[in-house]
């Protein structure tokens, strides 16, 4: 098709995570090209103009290209999984993409801006990015990536979201990570301190992330109105 992979497909060529993967390679082709229909079947076709610029070896748009293109057209948190990828990969610098973003217009760079703005490398996969953009909706929450938690024995652990104000904890939990009796009593041990130490621990599986996030976003908004209303949020321990 003599066509530029784009979006997902050129994530993928970065070596970025994803939060889904396309369900077909996705291509650009110049607007005003024929793509025969049983082509079109098998490929996720966009008509658009790509300056030759933006373009690697022929095929592919180029990684700055890609992540801005991802944060004009993906949802937020398929926006912001790829974004926390491609800082984490030290590929980018996130004040290389602002200053692209600068040149966009004025009605898609707001958008650009909130993604990369909110992109975070320590991130460590695009389960906790999507739980992240997830509790970035809710009201009054203010939560923070990675966050180590001592309590008075001494470390308890990183937590993959917590906001040290409310002292919430969110955590996205696989099943791999439990993977035997042992991992699992450390794991039941580490959430045990959290919440002797007047932590509220929040727990959702990746499904749950995945394919509920409505649900998920209801939890937690419950949960920092629950803070909010009690006396308890006060002074954390978390660095």
């Amino acid at each position: 098709m003599t066509g530029v992979a784009i979006l997902l497909s050129a994530a993928s060529h970065w070596g970025w995570r994803r939060k889904w993967e396309p369900r077909m390679p996705q291509v650009a082709v110049p607007r005003g090209r024929r793509v025969a229909a049983e082509v079109r079947d098998r490929y996720d076709i966009r008509w658009r103009a790509i300056p030759s610029a933006d373009v690697v070896d022929g095929w592919v748009t180029t990684r700055l290209r890609t992540l801005v293109d991802a944060a004009v057209l993906l949802p937020f948190d398929e926006a912001l999984s790829i974004a926390d990828s491609a800082l984490r990969s030290g590929s980018l610098r996130r004040s290389e993409a602002l200053a692209r973003a600068q040149t966009l217009d004025p009605q898609l760079r707001p958008r650009v801006v909130r993604v990369l703005k909110a992109a975070d490398p320590h991130a460590a996969n695009p389960f906790e990015s999507v739980l992240r953009a997830i509790a970035l909706e809710v009201s009054g929450l203010h939560v923070r990536t990675q966050v180590r938690i001592d309590d008075d024995d001494g470390f308890v652990g990183r937590v993959d979201l917590a906001d040290e104000h409310l002292r919430i904890v969110i955590e996205g939990d696989s099943v791999a990570f439990h993977g035997d009796a042992q991992a699992m009593d450390r794991d039941f041990k580490r959430y045990d301190r959290l919440v002797a130490a007047g932590w509220l621990v929040l727990r959702f599986s990746w499904n749950q992330v995945m394919t509920k996030a409505a649900w998920v976003a209801s939890v937690i908004s419950a949960a920092v109105r629950l803070r909010r209303a009690c006396t308890c949020a006060g002074p954390s321990s978390a660095r």
